[in-house]
């Protein structure tokens, strides 16, 4: 089985991935074009967001709109959010 054939039992719970999707807005990624254009990397960065550590600082960063200047500190999909960001295949309008 491939990384993109994973079964939806095999991902993690919206609730433990919840902040991912926010992140991304905060980044100025679209996260649905993500989804459907990169399934499996999608997949895999759900998995890192779902094992995090950090919920507690990445929710508080969110609420203060101050995510994009500090995610890289503890966001473990931060190498990949940066690299990204800088793509307009994958902006949100």
């Amino acid at each position: 089985m491939l990384a993109n054939d994973a079964l939806p039992c095999d991902r993690p719970s919206q609730d433990m991935t919840r902040e991912m999707p926010d992140m991304m807005l905060a980044l100025g990624i679209e996260p649905a074009l993500l989804r459907l254009d990169h399934p499996a990397l999608y997949a895999g960065m759900e998995s890192v967001c779902a094992g995090c550590a950090s919920k507690g600082q990445c929710q508080h960063d969110l609420k203060t709109d101050s995510a994009a200047d500090h995610f890289t500190d503890y966001c473990g999909n931060a190498a990949t959010l940066s690299l990204l960001s800088g793509r307009p295949d994958l902006a949100r309008d």
